[in-house]
């Protein structure tokens, strides 16, 4: 049985040009997903093509097509915040795809287990627009832009030393939101140190999910090792929570990503290989709504028979 992948995301979703608002996106971008199998992992790599000002066609859609590029994906673990702990929990695995403008990109990852056996998701697409860079601050990141309640955020730096951090307008943060090793700065902060250094040279740590906490907003600064500190240039640096998955997220990205690759089974029915994937055991799919309408008329079937009766 081969790895499971979880369809891989992007950050940000539309790299190279506007995604919220009048603001511009840097055209460097992360992709990342977790994977798992019970065999361990010997490899997870991220493979990408670039086409210049490309437009779609059949050789997009295909894993035989020639022109890819690989980058190893990094692993992180993502501490269980559930009670019960989940017995196996997947890692998460990040890349990123620098020095393209202006180009369709295809990419998917491919992982190999303990055992041998190779899992592909499925080829994804996107369009990076003319803008460059890796970050308006690329000293400082964190992913996603947007998080959603039930989700963790990382935050990032290029520089070893501690995130110096409060929520809701420089509040103390709850104890259960708190990572290992943080401890109180003063009424308003913590400071939480810094993992690292990932593939990428950058340190991290993650913060949430924040279902049940109440907090909308993370509040931080960066306190660096050698006792700088970056705030922003005085505005400090605020993440906010929603009770919603922003635009680009994975229902989104499922939808438009998947649709497309979908078509590299007719292209190349003998090179596609299905990928099983723990996302669909979310229970959300597109499904739903025919689950509903038919659990609906099933109720006033019964309505109905109870007042023949």
């Amino acid at each position: 049985v081969p790895p499971e992948i979880y369809l891989p995301q992007r950050e940000p979703y539309n790299p190279g040009a506007i995604e919220w608002g009048t603001k511009v996106r840097p055209s460097d971008f992360d992709v990342w997903t977790y994977v798992y199998d019970v065999s361990g992992l010997t490899e997870v790599t991220l493979h990408y093509r670039a086409t210049p000002k490309g437009a779609m066609d059949a050789s997009h859609l295909t894993y035989a097509a020639s022109g890819w590029q690989t980058l190893a994906m990094a692993a992180k673990t993502i501490a269980s915040r559930t009670n019960p702990a989940p017995t196996y929990k997947a890692d998460e695995y990040r890349s990123t795809i620098a020095g393209v403008t202006d180009a369709l990109v295809d990419y998917y990852v491919s992982a190999t287990d303990g055992r041998g056996n190779q899992a592909r998701s499925p080829i994804q697409h996107v369009y990076v627009g003319k803008a460059s860079g890796s970050s308006t601050n690329a000293s400082v990141s964190w992913s996603p832009q947007v998080p959603a309640i039930w989700e963790t955020v990382v935050i990032s730096g290029s520089k070893p030393g501690k995130l110096h951090w409060g929520v809701d307008g420089w509040q103390a943060p709850p104890t259960s939101l708190q990572p290992a090793g943080t401890v109180l700065f003063d009424a308003k902060s913590v400071e939480t140190p810094l993992a690292g250094p990932d593939g990428q040279g950058r340190y991290s740590v993650a913060i949430g999910p924040f279902t049940g906490t109440g907090v909308k907003k993370i509040d931080f600064v960066m306190h660096w090792a050698d006792n700088s500190w970056d705030n922003n240039g005085g505005s400090d640096y605020h993440v906010s929570i929603v009770d919603t998955p922003a635009s680009g997220d994975a229902g989104i990205s499922a939808e438009t990503d998947g649709g497309a690759s979908a078509g590299d089974a007719g292209a190349d029915a003998a090179d596609a290989q299905p990928v099983a994937s723990k996302a669909a055991g979310c229970g959300c799919s597109s499904s739903g709504a025919p689950m509903a309408l038919g659990l609906g008329w099933i109720l006033v079937g019964l309505a109905l028979r109870r007042r023949r009766g």
